[in-house]
């Protein structure tokens, strides 16, 4: 875990070991905890209005990535692919394991930063830089693998069907596509 530039407090830089999301009907937010390879825990709320601005950009990126390294592939062929690897991670995580938080350091403090603004980048080596910010100047930087950001993915989904806040975080999947008037066919 690595401070911001400058040793500033209020930027903090982490490659995720683990995540785990829920809903605090009290606050109608997802609370988000992510556990630092370096053991470090940051807590930060998503609400309803941003998990619906986020989740599109989030399968952006799962669409650029197929795009980069296979140029070919037509847009159908993009959808099928991030279907068939988003199973394939979720097939080899472990969302069994309980969330690890004793001990951990909390550089952000124990209350959770309440996000105002995500930013995604796709980095040369396929890994997803996520960076999530308040409106105060906080700053969180997460490096995530593809299995931590399919992971991430999963989490959205079904918090999301917890919360009850109808609205349906689904991601392209192998059984189902859109005709050409829009509507979805089960295969």
């Amino acid at each position: 875990m690595n401070s911001g530039a400058q040793g500033d407090a209020s930027r903090v830089t982490a490659s995720v070991a683990q995540m785990q999301m829920s809903f605090d009907a009290e606050q109608d937010r997802l609370l988000f905890r992510i556990g630092s390879a370096a053991g470090a825990e940051l807590r930060v709320w998503f609400t309803r209005r941003m998990v619906k601005l986020l989740w599109p950009n989030l399968l952006k990126i799962l669409g650029k990535r197929i795009e980069l390294e296979i140029p070919a592939a037509t847009p159908e062929a993009q959808r099928a692919i991030v279907g068939m690897r988003h199973e394939a991670q979720l097939r080899s995580a472990d969302f069994s394991q309980p969330f690890r938080s004793t001990g951990t350091q909390l550089p952000l403090g124990e209350a959770p930063m309440l996000v105002a603004r995500v930013d995604l980048t796709l980095l040369p080596d396929l890994q997803v830089l996520l960076t999530m910010k308040s409106q105060q100047g906080a700053s969180i930087d997460l490096n995530m693998n593809e299995a931590m950001f399919h992971g991430l993915c999963r989490l959205l989904e079904q918090t999301c069907k917890h919360a009850d806040w109808d609205i349906e975080l689904q991601l392209p999947s192998l059984d189902a596509h859109e005709g050409a008037d829009g509507t979805r066919i089960l295969n």
